[in-house]
């Protein structure tokens, strides 16, 4: 179990980095890789919005997923749009008008509450680091209330010129047409693959609690994952590397893409 203590040192040791705007980092790969945890501390090094992309898989996503049933194309189509566009709204409202990220999440909020949202929150994420780097702006209770609702179920489309900022996403993007999907939003894509052995993978699936994503879905996954290794813009992670390190590699991969400068 990690202490108090040891998270506030952890937080402490993140390093500091600013985004280059109109940019979305998905952290992707498979299941028990640790795209959420990760995600969020580059979020929090970032001080720019986290969105796991689990929270936006439809109903019957997450029943099939739960069955131990594996998605096909057709169920990860409308999952990816609602991803990339509830990316660019998170990072749209933190950055417009150049408010400060608790203003512009403010507005956002209040927008989504006019519009029919349910104006409920996530408790805010606690600092990663230093005080005086700001942590990831908090989110709606669901990332995609931040989107207008959809008529006759189509997604809203912002427009790139009123779209700039930044936004992390943990999205298992596992093939090369799910990224690309990604990379044709407003923002400019870039990914972050923490990847390693099964035997660790499945260790992490194993002892993780209520989650739908079953252990034995793992192989699926693995056979499914098409390599992003020689993509330009992916950066490769060890999971065995020790989370603030994870980081710094993510964050110094990013620096040289020329998405992120680091302070």
């Amino acid at each position: 179990m990690v202490t108090p203590a040891a998270q506030d040192e952890e937080q402490m040791k993140l390093p500091h980095a600013r985004p280059a705007e109109k940019l979305l980092i998905v952290v992707m790969g498979v299941s028990g890789c640790g795209k959420s945890t990760l995600g969020s501390h580059i979020a929090s090094a970032l001080a720019v919005p986290f969105i796991d992309a689990d929270d936006l898989h439809p109903k019957s996503n997450v029943e099939k997923m739960s069955r131990g049933e594996p998605l096909t194309d057709e169920d990860r189509t409308p999952w990816l749009e609602r991803v990339r566009e509830a990316a660019a709204a998170a990072a749209h409202h933190t950055a417009q008008d150049h408010m400060p990220e608790s203003e512009a999440v403010k507005e956002a909020t209040h927008e989504t509450n006019s519009s029919g949202g349910t104006g409920e929150t996530h408790p805010s994420h606690p600092p990663e680091h230093a005080s005086d780097c700001p942590p990831p702006a908090p989110l709606p209770k669901h990332p995609a209330d931040l989107l207008p609702a959809p008529a006759e179920h189509e997604l809203a489309h912002p427009d790139e010129s009123e779209t700039g900022g930044a936004a992390v996403v943990a999205c298992s993007a596992l093939k090369n047409k799910y990224r690309d999907m990604l990379r044709g939003g407003p923002l400019r894509a870039a990914f972050v693959h923490p990847h390693g052995d099964y035997d660790v993978l499945l260790s992490r699936m194993t002892n993780r609690k209520n989650h739908f994503m079953k252990a034995g879905m793992l192989d699926s996954q693995l056979a499914t994952l098409e390599d992003p290794l020689n993509e330009p813009d992916c950066v490769r992670v060890p999971v065995e590397a020790g989370m603030i390190e994870q980081v710094e590699i993510a964050l110094k991969g990013l620096e040289k893409m020329g998405v992120v400068t680091m302070a």
